[in-house]
């Protein structure tokens, strides 16, 4: 995150405009599956939206409730939203009454908030509480903001607050369960077959190049970001859903398949920009191109089942593109040996590195794209993830402690500037402090610049309604409709990578707190205190995570780097793991999540 920030501002003027196009056109580019992902979740917010105000929810939590969880964890079962509706419950009252106490003594709700916001920023981060615990803690926060200036409404607030969150656990129940279940082992297959799809593209346009750059265009610099993140957490999430330990593993080695094929084609792409003489290629042109196409057609191959299914175990034939992309290799080798002493005669260095880096990796996609000869045995003892099991990174890391105190700081900063302006809808200063906070600067910074983007969208959309809508429209489809169109772009756009999937959330959130209510809004400057109190938030998280103990991307990177090395020692021939079938499953699974983990934060 750090890194992609350094990099735009290094680029020479109106350059970062062509960087963005690209990265936007790379991030927003259609698929059926983005398409009917977004239309489900607009669905879902138009229709909490509708309820909110047919229900005479006078609160803009409600809805903002029902857009924050959609999409954000596992799908909501009715024991987990009726324990989540009892914890909200005891929040609210909890907070209301804490509020009134400390009202009389202004000088203990500071201190009192810094703990209050440090501990449970602490346990949310050890235990992965997530979406859960923000959505406790932002209430909670308002009434205490709110009680300086209306405290008898408190009450009230904390009442239609609840009420809101009702209908959107409720709304959430409901579709996650019975009318549009939407399982995570679904969409990360979906997702597995739509990453090899890119790669394979990525594939042919390099291979292309490298056998005809005369005339075909050189290939675009591999995108600075993995699915496997993405993946991980799909994972996570079907675990949470009740997804057994064997089929965890068997999932988990396609994602580690899927993660090899892409890095290989990054690597592929590396080495087919390079400019080097053609003396070698053209020796074994024919044997390239063969196995150039076999490997495609393997590549579509697996692409297209990957969505239906995991093929796995001895018993299970190869198909033909695999035996095909396997002889045209062995074609190609045999080729490669019978000219070699021609062109190490008289080809560069260079060019014979060129040549060797682009056959090794062809070598190492067709190893990849072989069938899983290996299947994991029956049962394995593979950790369930859980939003609830902590990791041992986390507790032992002295970090989570220092992030948790700064994100305490960030709070108080901002509730003190907004008592300081005498302006009760500047609320949204301590709740951008509390969401943009992340563990080291680069990542904060990043997540604050995509949510003044999204803030900014959102506020000119909700401007665009109450001036248009508002005044002309007063039915109930009217306002769904304008409801559904904004959530649609906002759920398209988050169904992104983590370099720009902030801001298009943050477009749907501004919307639906700005213009929802019990009627749509007419206040005109509503969007603009909105946006006013997010660039102080903002401005708060940055200045506290520049100057009190900065911690960065790189130096946060150490401590998981040494662990990834002590996972991989055990795991070898040996080591302390490398005996026990269930201590290999484990480890193997500890060591992808850790992965993941590193590439979010570089």
């Amino acid at each position: 995150m750090a890194g992609s920030v350094k990099q735009i501002s290094s680029l020479h003027p109106f350059e970062w405009l062509d960087r963005l196009e690209s990265l936007l056109a790379w991030e927003l580019a259609p698929s059926s599956d983005k398409l009917c992902a977004a239309f489900r979740l607009a669905t879902i917010g138009a229709i909490g939206g509708g309820l909110v105000v047919a229900c005479h929810v006078d609160n803009q939590l409600g809805l903002y409730q029902a857009w924050a969880l959609v999409g954000a964890g596992p799908m909501m079962s009715p024991r987990s939203g009726g324990a989540l509706l009892i914890t909200q419950a005891l929040v609210l009252a909890s907070s209301v009454v804490a509020a009134r106490t400390l009202a009389e003594t202004p000088w203990l709700t500071i201190p009192f908030l810094f703990a209050l916001v440090s501990w449970s920023t602490y346990l949310g981060t050890i235990y992965k509480l997530g979406a859960p615990l923000v959505l406790s803690q932002v209430p909670s926060l308002i009434i205490f903001y709110l009680v300086v200036f209306t405290p008898q409404q408190i009450g009230w607030f904390a009442a239609t607050a609840f009420g809101g969150s009702v209908i959107a656990f409720g709304i959430l129940v409901l579709f996650d369960n019975w009318l549009w279940p939407d399982r995570a082992e679904a969409t990360l297959m979906d997702s597995l077959g739509a990453s090899i799809t890119r790669s394979s593209s990525r594939f042919r346009q390099a291979s292309n190049y490298y056998l005809n750059d005369e005339v075909a265009p050189p290939p675009p610099i591999p995108p600075p970001t993995s699915d496997l993140p993405t993946h991980m957490t799909l994972l996570d999430r079907a675990t949470a859903e009740g997804v057994n330990d064997f089929r965890h593993a068997v999932l988990l080695t396609a994602i580690a398949r899927v993660a090899r094929i892409n890095l290989e084609v990054d690597r592929f792409t590396v080495a087919v920009r390079e400019r080097v003489a053609r003396q070698v290629r053209s020796l074994v042109l024919p044997e390239l191109g063969a196995a150039v196409n076999a490997i495609a057609v393997a590549l579509d191959e697996l692409a297209r089942e990957l969505p239906t299914h995991i093929a796995m175990g001895a018993l299970m034939p190869a198909v033909a593109s695999e035996k095909t992309a396997k002889l045209a290799m062995d074609a190609l080798g045999a080729r490669v040996l019978q000219v070699r002493p021609t062109y190490l005669r008289s080809a560069s260095a260079a060019e014979v590195a060129n040549f060797a880096s682009f056959i090794d990796s062809l070598a190492a996609l067709t190893a990849y794209i072989e069938r899983l000869l290996d299947e994991p045995p029956q049962p394995l003892a593979v950790a369930a993830t859980s939003n609830t099991v902590p990791e041992p990174l986390g507790v032992t890391d002295p970090s989570v402690e220092r992030y948790s105190l700064k994100v305490g700081l960030c709070v108080v900063l901002g509730y003190v500037i907004g008592l300081t302006t005498q302006r009760a809808e500047l609320s949204t200063i301590v709740i951008t402090a509390l969401l943009t906070a992340l563990p080291t600067y680069g990542a904060a910074l990043h997540k604050i610049i995509l949510r003044i983007v999204g803030a900014i969208i959102g506020g000119a959309a909700a401007l665009l309604a109450i001036v248009i809508v508002s005044p002309n429209f007063d039915t109930l489809p009217t306002y769904l409709l304008v409801l559904f169109i904004i959530f649609y772009i906002s759920a398209y756009s988050s169904l992104t990578s983590g370099r720009v999937s902030y801001a298009g959330k943050q477009l749907g959130i501004t919307f639906a707190i700005v213009f929802a209510g019990l009627s749509p809004a007419v206040d005109i400057y509503g969007p603009l205190w909105r946006s006013w109190g997010i660039l102080l938030g903002s401005f708060v998280v940055a200045l506290v995570f520049l100057i009190v103990v900065p911690e960065y991307a790189a130096d946060s990177l150490l401590p998981r780097l040494r662990k990834a090395i002590r996972d991989t020692l055990a795991l070898v021939p040996g080591g302390s793991a490398s005996h026990i079938e269930q201590e290999i499953q484990q480890k193997n699974s500890d060591m992808m999540r850790l992965l993941a983990q590193i590439l979010k934060v570089a």
